[in-house]
């Protein structure tokens, strides 16, 4: 089974600023629609609410020379429910970003962080880095027990070395659709 990956984020088309007059639009979609056209800055302030919020995080998967995408031979391998929670945390990882906590996220280290998803008492873990402030490479993800271990941080690291030093080749833009 070949499972595409998607974050499930609907994004506008729409070249033309959100319309602040319509006080019932859903705030979530301005947000979206504002990150795709790059008029957010590190924080995002909706209209006349001067509500704060982060822009919606673009995802992006580690792609290996030969073309094979670990992230994808990983969902694959999951149980159907343990991959809707993995695709679930990604979607949240695509609207929060960088203020993703515990539980759902953590920081390992050397820019390291990890999703934190289980399932029937099974840990999972989707190790990613960020390659700009709103752009996150997901690496490849792994099932633990305890802790996570050396050589899967150490692959994370080299692959975001290679992805640093080549974006176009070694990453790949996810498709967003409904999962």
């Amino acid at each position: 089974m070949n499972t595409m990956i998607a974050i499930g984020i609907q994004m506008s088309t729409s070249a033309a600023p959100p319309d602040w007059q319509a006080r019932n639009r859903d705030l979530r979609s301005v947000e979206i629609r504002e990150a795709r056209l790059g008029l957010c800055s590190r924080y995002c302030y909706s209209g006349k609410s001067g509500k704060r919020y982060m822009p919606a995080t673009e995802i992006l998967v580690f792609r290996e020379a030969n073309g094979r995408i670990p992230m994808e031979d990983w969902l694959d391998f999951l149980p159907t429910r343990a991959r809707a929670k993995c695709l679930h945390y990604m979607r949240l990882l695509a609207a929060s970003g960088h203020e993703l906590r515990r539980p759902i996220a953590d920081i390992l280290r050397d820019e390291i962080y990890e999703l934190r998803p289980s399932h029937r008492g099974v840990q999972y873990r989707i190790l990613y880095f960020f390659r700009d402030r709103n752009v996150v490479v997901l690496s490849h993800g792994i099932m633990k027990r305890q802790k996570v271990p050396e050589v899967e941080i150490r692959r994370a690291a080299e692959r975001k070395r290679l992805v640093l030093a080549d974006p176009q080749r070694y990453s790949f833009r996810l498709v967003p659709k409904e999962v």
